[in-house]
């Protein structure tokens, strides 16, 4: 049987008053669900797969274990709608030399 230790995000869209809920509200944690993005009931739940949540806790020098529910919130949205990075090219200052009567 394969194991899935994948991490979600719940973000509630209609208000439940018996359970508490709010529009707005987020959840996270860890969940055997497959990865993928799915309507519910009262939100949506979005699962991402366990490497990268490792891979994004690693590049951000932290430890899996012990992630906060607001960076398991940031590797799972980050798993749907990657940041792009941008790179920063210095490029050098050319001396420009004007010849005359090159027309």
């Amino acid at each position: 049987m394969l194991r899935r230790d994948n991490y979600f995000v719940f973000i509630v869209t209609r208000e439940n008053v018996t359970a508490g809920y709010k529009v707005g509200d987020i959840g996270t944690g860890k969940t055997d669900c497959p990865i993928g993005i799915k309507d519910s009931l009262y939100g949506v739940f979005m699962t991402a797969p366990k490497y990268h949540i490792e891979l994004c806790a690693e590049r951000d020098k932290k430890s899996p274990i012990v992630l906060s529910p607001e960076q398991i919130r940031e590797y799972v949205m980050d798993f749907w709608n990657p940041k792009k990075e941008v790179e920063k090219t210095e490029e050098e200052e050319k001396e420009v030399v004007w010849k005359p009567n090159t027309w």
